[in-house]
């Protein structure tokens, strides 16, 4: 099998990911690199057949996508915009419009754009992956409102922030979200908080 073959890059991918959990960071940033350089070469290098150059861009999303989340636990939120960007116009070119893959996505760079104190943009985007949760039918929609809601008290609208996470904690508790009933709930105060 040859190094770059889809199969390795997998591998490779879910190696950098385990490397990452561990805290490895040097041989996790390899990993992910390689993945990524590896699919941008074979995607620019033209040869490939209908459906190994799927296969092989939607890799390339998910490597970003990956090696985003990776960047963004280590607070270099620009990089991670960057990545997130990429691995977004790529999932836009793969996915069907209403895949909950790309409100997942325009969620994760709602909340990287907020980081960055880019909030008429996360805003936009947020509401971009609401659209989609929405028009799928999809669980995720208790997330987005919560992420929707955190954005609103970033940009000091609490009356909005607390529409928004008030329906996050109604969504999480019908489908038992621990988590997103945690940061719903913490949402709701912050709001509460905001307002006096």
């Amino acid at each position: 099998m040859q190094q770059d073959a889809n199969a390795v890059v997998d591998i490779s991918l879910k190696l950098a990911m385990i490397y990452a959990s561990q805290g490895n960071e040097e041989q996790a940033m390899q990993g992910y690199k390689f993945c990524i350089d590896t699919q941008k070469n074979k995607m620019s290098g033209g040869e490939l057949d209908e459906s190994t150059e799927e296969d092989t861009k939607a890799l390339l999303g998910l490597s970003m996508d990956c090696y985003s989340r990776f960047l963004l636990s280590r607070e270099y939120y620009t990089e991670a915009e960057e990545f997130l960007t990429n691995a977004l116009d790529i999932a836009q070119s793969v996915f069907d419009e209403n895949d909950t893959q790309l409100a997942a996505l325009y969620s994760d760079l709602a909340n990287v754009k907020s980081m960055l104190g880019k909030n008429d943009a996360a805003l936009s985007n947020i509401k971009t992956a609401l659209d989609i949760a929405k028009r799928s039918d999809s669980p995720i929609e208790a997330v987005l409102h919560c992420n929707l809601g955190n954005i609103c008290l970033n940009r000091g609208e609490a009356k909005d922030a607390q529409s928004h996470c008030a329906r996050a904690l109604k969504l999480a508790k019908k489908l038992k979200y621990k988590e997103v009933i945690l940061q719903a709930n913490e949402c709701l105060k912050e709001a509460k908080d905001m307002n006096k």
